[in-house]
């Protein structure tokens, strides 16, 4: 099989998994799809298609835990360049308790 194969038939295993679950009307999140997929990963008798599987799992395991661990210099203080003042800076500086 060459690359392109490969990518193909491991997205087929992802939608054949995602389905599944839609199926059963069960959430769909990485910890659902990766279930499905150890699921399948027993049920496969085809060892070519057993190891795409366990590849799938293990991309979507990898995935999955590089999003739940931020870089160090990540977590000091987040990103605001993207948050704009409604009322300009000088309203906010002269609010008092009216009661």
């Amino acid at each position: 099989m060459n690359r392109s194969e490969i990518e193909q038939l491991q997205d087929e295993i992802i939608g054949e998994a995602v389905l599944s679950i839609l199926r059963d009307n069960g959430p769909i999140n990485n910890k659902a799809v990766v279930a499905r997929l150890e699921a399948m990963e027993a049920k496969e008798v085809d060892p070519l298609k057993r190891e795409a599987i366990a590849r799938v799992i293990e991309e979507v395991s990898d995935k999955l835990a590089t999003r739940r661990r931020p870089a160090a210099d990540e977590v000091s203080e987040p990103d605001r360049s993207n948050v704009y003042s409604l009322f300009g800076e000088e309203s906010q500086s002269r609010i008092s308790k009216k009661h």
